[in-house]
């Protein structure tokens, strides 16, 4: 996935055209090079994620893949973890630059990348920046099914569900 992301950045500047019709939803060029920035940061992140230690900005990270080229230049070097997680935050702040607030659920969404860089920003510790990207993602939206009882002179939350005090 990360190589497909890299062929469509490295090319898509060269597309002569504004963008292509596909199941009548017209898509950007802006919106396919955010589609593949999205994706390239999500699939650095599980990376990191999966085959990397808890986060320590002087530990080893991974090898951010920024062109397609990169993967045929013989064995490129590990970045630290903290230039690893900048890179997957650069192409998520990229991506949001790019990406008008769609609401097809078959693109990755204004949601999902705030969704995303909450997880990273977890993932280093820097819970003040997971907060505010978490509350960008959610926004004023609720749960699905989730009913909420509020305080009325306060108009605080008090249960979920009727069940659950918060």
């Amino acid at each position: 996935t990360i190589f497909t992301a890299n062929k469509i950045l490295d090319n898509i500047d060269g597309v002569n055209n504004a963008g292509i019709t596909w199941n009548s939803m017209v898509l950007t060029k802006n919106q396919i090079k955010a589609e593949a920035l999205g994706m390239r940061a999500f699939n650095h992140m599980l990376i990191l994620e999966n085959f990397s230690p808890k986060y320590s900005a002087n530990a080893l990270g991974c090898v951010y893949m920024k062109t397609a080229q990169d993967i045929t230049f013989g064995t490129p070097s590990r970045d630290n973890m903290q230039t690893s997680y900048q890179n997957v935050l650069a192409d998520l702040n990229a991506a949001l630059a790019l990406n008008p607030s769609n609401t097809y659920n078959k693109y990755i969404s204004r949601d999902a990348l705030n969704a995303m860089k909450a997880q990273v920003y977890l993932a280093m510790g820097d819970y003040p920046n997971a907060i505010a990207a978490a509350d960008l993602a959610i926004g004023a939206k609720q749960l699905k099914g989730a009913t909420v009882s509020y305080d009325t002179t306060t108009g605080a939350p008090l249960m979920v569900n009727n069940l659950t005090p918060v």
